[in-house]
């Protein structure tokens, strides 16, 4: 399936945006997070791109993904935005993917727009009788209220991830807190009553009646039920994880119960995580919940997927695979089995044409990979090195190959998938370009056109022809083709040593 993950940089470029406007979000995923879960996608079978949420974002899906014609299957978006700026960010890119018809991963905009708003959030939970600390919203720091008893814990109603949090037991101290939120937040204040006691995070995955809630984490607090989780510890030092927690069979079913009930309530799709406080009397309230749980590797989602038996990989991939049932059913979660009457139904060039679509970003990347590794013909390593990257390509479709080595140039290589004598078809390629040091050209690419040393000669063809391979296999062509590759390494100096191999392979082939 093609994935295109959506996310947003740490900083507004003029590329981003008309104009810079409102609230700057503070959240992003590092890129080394976005490539792990790009990575992970990959292994999974998937043709992975990485977009930019910003102004440019619609013209780039629309290049990546388009209309879907009978017999093709639709990509997906694995949404990793928070959004750029403004209010409820959040909804942004969950609401442009409606507008286009795209189907994605996690909650939609008006789950993500509660969900952000803890002062939403606490209403829809109190209305259904979920435990959650009492609370009062501050417009200004001289509001009033008769009911508030200390201490309570100060937060920006819109914002995630610990931000600017702090806990107070006094008017003067809640006053100066709500100020100096409210000039760097420019938004409403929470102010809630803050729980003394133990803290809980709970990850849940999936949807419906199908809705896993992984084993539960402990934030470790040191023994001290006063302390909190600050966003400078959460970003460079989290503190210890304890999971799964220690607490009693009971506690452990109450709060699980309660994380699906709120899960469900919110109406969230696909992940989430629910965070908890536990009082000394073992009582516990939901603090808020994430609709976009961050999946970096030292946060509590992922610690509790690896202890429930998870990967990453395979964590992200199941994420991608609830929400495509939710879309799509169980059908198109693993395409690969399809029985073969369903392929063969279909016309040979809509199933190929289909394959070869969803894998445009992984055959570019290929592309860029064997561009990159100059082959002249005189550089012996690197030639041989762009003959192994080959071979490892083809033997995953059943290809044994047999090496020619050469003492003046690179070796030839002779790849078979059967073990006849004879060939239905031979393919000849050639792994040397003529390209000296100084007249090389790294991979580029500009609009839909791609440039480097050696494409039109030969390692466009190379693409072409293990792309083509793989698509006949999925088709389910490719056993009944007995079909022969020889790679030779010496084009550029006329076939010199080629040329009895070339003969020789040419005489059993059909």
């Amino acid at each position: 399936m093609k994935i295109a993950i959506v996310y947003n940089k740490k900083t507004i470029e003029e590329k981003d945006v008309i104009n810079v406007f409102g609230m700057m979000t503070k959240e992003h995923y590092s890129e080394k997070t976005v490539e792990k879960v790009a990575k992970s996608l990959e292994k999974g079978g998937h043709s992975v791109k990485v977009i930019e949420g910003g102004m440019s974002f619609i013209d780039d899906m629309k290049d990546f993904m388009p209309k879907v014609v009978a017999g093709e299957r639709p990509g997906m978006v694995f949404n990793m935005a928070y959004g750029i700026q403004g209010q409820n960010r959040y909804t942004h890119v969950p609401a442009m993917l409606e507008m286009l018809g795209i189907p994605y991963v996690g909650s939609g905009p008006e789950a993500h727009a509660v969900v952000q708003d803890k002062v939403m959030t606490k209403i829809v939970l109190q209305k259904n009788h979920i435990p959650t600390p009492g609370f009062w919203v501050f417009s200004t720091p001289e509001d009033e209220f008769d009911d508030l008893v200390f201490p309570v814990i100060v937060k920006p109603k819109m914002e995630s991830t610990s931000m600017g949090m702090e806990v107070v037991e006094n008017w003067d101290d809640l006053r100066r807190a709500v100020a100096k939120q409210i000039e760097k937040y420019s938004q409403e204040i929470l102010v809630e009553q803050f729980i003394p006691g133990r803290e809980f995070a709970v990850g849940l995955l999936g949807n419906g009646t199908h809705v896993e809630v992984l084993p539960i984490v402990e934030i470790d607090l040191g023994g001290d039920p006063n302390r909190i989780q600050t966003i400078t510890e959460k970003k460079n030092k989290p503190l210890d994880k304890i999971c799964p927690a220690k607490i009693t069979e009971e506690q452990e079913n109450e709060i699980k119960r309660i994380s699906l009930k709120s899960f469900k309530k919110l109406g969230i799709n696909d992940f989430a995580r629910v965070d908890f406080r536990m009082d000394k009397n073992g009582n516990v309230y939901v603090l808020e919940l994430n609709s976009m749980a961050s999946l970096g590797v030292t946060g509590s989602y992922v610690h509790a997927a690896k202890t429930a038996g998870y990967t990453y990989d395979s964590m992200i991939n199941k994420i991608l695979d609830v929400a495509a049932m939710r879309y799509f059913g169980e059908s198109y979660l693993h395409p690969h089995e399809a029985s073969p009457e369903t392929i063969e139904s279909q016309p040979l060039r809509s199933v190929i044409r289909s394959h070869l679509r969803s894998h445009l970003t992984s055959n570019e990347k290929f592309l860029e990979q064997i561009v990159n590794n100059n082959s002249n013909v005189h550089n012996i390593e690197n030639v041989n090195r762009l003959a192994h990257t080959i071979i490892k390509r083809l033997e995953n479709l059943g290809f044994h190959s047999q090496d020619y080595r050469e003492f003046d140039v690179g070796n030839m290589v002779y790849l078979k998938n059967h073990d006849s004598e004879t060939n239905d078809i031979l393919l000849l390629s050639h792994l040397d370009t003529w390209y000296e040091n100084r007249d090389f050209t790294p991979f580029y690419k500009v609009g839909n056109k791609l440039y480097g040393s050696g494409i039109a000669e030969s390692k466009g063809g190379i693409l072409v022809m293990i792309s083509s391979l793989h698509a006949l296999r999925f088709a389910r062509k490719l056993k009944k083709i007995k079909c022969g590759i020889l790679l030779i390494s010496d084009d550029s100096l006329g076939g010199r040593y080629s040329n009895k191999l070339v003969h020789d392979v040419s005489n059993v082939s059909n």
